[in-house]
């Protein structure tokens, strides 16, 4: 993964904003198969941002908010539960901006999940 820094780094620069959150997501992708749950769920955070910043759709197959939605997934199994919350709310944003009312109460629910299961 440390490979990847200089390229992130340089197209952070550039505002390159698509490449960068392609290259984000392969990033984040090493982590996983690492188990390194806390580094992905901060480059599919990361991906999703650029993508906002760009304004674009998607970085190949994932919209932003699949991209948030991974960084939840991340987040949660690093034990992060505000990092995972803080990305659900960012979900639960692009579903209320899309009038996506059935994902708008999955990411309620989920959101309302990951505070039932703490104490």
């Amino acid at each position: 993964t440390q490979h990847f820094g200089r390229a992130i780094k340089s197209l952070r620069a550039a505002r390159m904003n698509a490449k960068l959150a392609e290259t984000l997501v392969r990033r984040a992708d090493c982590h996983v198969k690492l188990g390194n749950h806390l580094g992905a769920g901060i480059d599919f955070e990361d991906a999703a941002k650029a993508l906002k910043l760009g304004k674009l759709a998607a970085a190949g197959t994932m919209s932003v908010s699949d991209l948030y939605s991974s960084a939840v997934l991340q987040f949660s199994a690093a034990n992060k539960t505000e990092r995972a919350a803080a990305a659900q709310l960012q979900v639960l944003q692009l579903a209320c901006a899309s009038g996506n009312l059935s994902g708008a109460s999955e990411a309620i629910r989920v959101l309302t999940d990951m505070y039932s299961n703490t104490e």
